[in-house]
């Protein structure tokens, strides 16, 4: 074969496909970067202006005294401290930084995917992450987590739970899985988990996310006893430490937070069922006009029986999971993935019922499983049958998310226009109402204004 005639490496021929659509995602997200602060910005970035230049003691005390959370989140606080010239000004420097953040963990997830496939002995490792994170990219349900500022928590403490677990993935395949080596990849583990969660307390989720890693490549690889006995062991004890620490702080943690909450343990857990498929759907199949900020109308389930078939539905995707676990391994790992990404937030902790952004992470899981499975649809076919038909649908997904993040990403530039479409979208939402009015009443839109106050 001559040199004219050569042919890229597979490896590197889709990692140029992935630059190319990190810039095509960069070029989607661009004008959504001068869009205003809002909302929460406003309580979490408004004490930066009382930090002066040389202020250490003002600077440490914003980062240390965070309330958003039991931790206080000093990591994403720092970050935003670093930034503390921008506000209230510049929120475009605010967002580039979140921006950033989205496009190295896309980076990240696309070398962890090479890394677990080849791990599970998935066929063609570079393709398989280059449709799952070329997808995960683009998802339109993340826009509004990436240009809400105050969302750079999630996003960091996603980079950080996705950096412990892909170099644990790391160290274990380069070492042969050792035991010795076994300890770095804990202490790695480790670091990345306490980093995570110094971003947002959904952090802690790293270590059982990592233990799934484990389980789902002992499912096709066994490894030497050392490492399994170490590493099994590190998490067990962990697990039950954290499980020790929930009976114990049971009260204080779960049942007193619903005293101000306008629903009960029962009624939130029954809910969260629907909330999850209502995830599932947005991700898979998402609509512009149902992605918002603004989720305070969502409907209750107050029985059971209500909550039936979503539960149904749940139990259904667990049950393929477990039986599909030889045949289709990195299906039940992208199932499993998801519900433990949803363990915090979607469970009994007295949380708000729904938000968009508590997919960022567990969306992973899901583009996994779907992968796992359009792999092993077309498995029966010719391999360049099996790559045409498999990188075509993933260009037609590719270009239809693109179209419907970047009709999210011009709103946030029209703050009348979007504060009207998610107030249209969610009529019974008090919260998308008043920001449809007070935007009106900020833009001398008094008609609208009045129209939103009538309704």
């Amino acid at each position: 074969m001559t040199a004219g005639k050569r042919r890229l490496p597979p490896a590197i021929w889709n990692l140029t496909l992935f630059i190319v659509l990190l810039s095509l995602a960069a070029a989607v997200y661009l004008p959504g970067l001068h869009s205003t602060f809002m909302l929460d910005d406003l309580p979490n970035l408004q004490p930066l202006e009382w930090i002066d230049d040389g202020d250490s003691e003002g600077f440490w005390n914003y980062v240390l005294t965070g309330n958003s959370g039991p931790t206080g989140r000093p990591l994403s606080l720092l970050s935003f401290a670093l930034q503390k010239d921008a506000w209230p000004n510049d929120p475009q420097a605010v967002k580039t930084v979140n921006l950033a953040a989205h496009l190295a963990t896309a980076l990240l997830l696309y070398w962890f995917i090479i890394l677990l496939a080849r791990a599970t002995r998935t066929g063609w490792p570079h393709f398989f992450a280059l449709i799952v994170a070329g997808t995960w990219l683009v998802l339109p349900i993340h826009v509004n987590t990436v240009l809400y500022a105050v969302q750079r928590m999630t996003l960091l403490a996603a980079f950080f739970s996705l950096l412990g677990v892909a170099g644990y993935l790391a160290i274990r395949e380069r070492s042969g899985a050792r035991a010795m080596d076994g300890i770095l990849a804990l202490l790695w583990l480790f670091l990345c988990t306490v980093l995570s969660t110094l971003s947002k307390e959904t952090g802690l989720l790293t270590l059982p996310l990592a233990a799934l890693v484990e389980l789902v490549i002992s499912m096709t690889t066994r490894p030497p006893r050392g490492w399994r006995q170490l590493v099994w062991r590190a998490h067990g004890l962990v697990l039950f430490a954290a499980l020790a620490g929930f009976v114990v702080k049971f009260q204080s943690l779960v049942l007193a937070g619903y005293q101000g909450r306008p629903f009960s343990l029962s009624e939130r857990v029954l809910t969260e069922s629907r909330a999850l498929v209502d995830y599932t759907l947005q991700i898979l199949v998402p609509s512009r006009f149902d992605l918002s900020l603004f989720h305070d109308d969502y409907p209750l389930i107050s029985t059971f029986t209500g909550a039936l078939p979503y539960l149904a539905i749940i139990f259904g995707a667990v049950l393929t999971a477990a039986l599909l676990r030889k045949r289709i391994p990195l299906y039940s790992f992208g199932i499993a993935w998801f519900l433990i990404g949803h363990a915090l937030e979607s469970t009994v902790f007295p949380l708000e019922i729904y938000f968009e952004h508590r997919n960022y992470l567990p969306s992973i899981g899901l583009l996994i499983a779907v992968a796992a499975l359009l792999q092993f649809a077309v498995a029966r076919f010719a391999p360049k049958v099996r790559m045409a038909a498999t990188g075509a649908l993933f260009g037609v997904i590719v270009v239809i998310y693109l179209a419907v993040s970047a009709s999210i990403v011009t709103l946030w530039n029209r703050p009348l226009e979007q504060s009207y479409i998610w107030a249209l979208a969610r009529p019974d939402s008090i919260r998308a109402q008043l920001l449809l009015i007070s935007n009106a009443i900020m833009l001398q839109q008094y008609d609208l204004a009045r129209l939103a106050l009538d309704d």
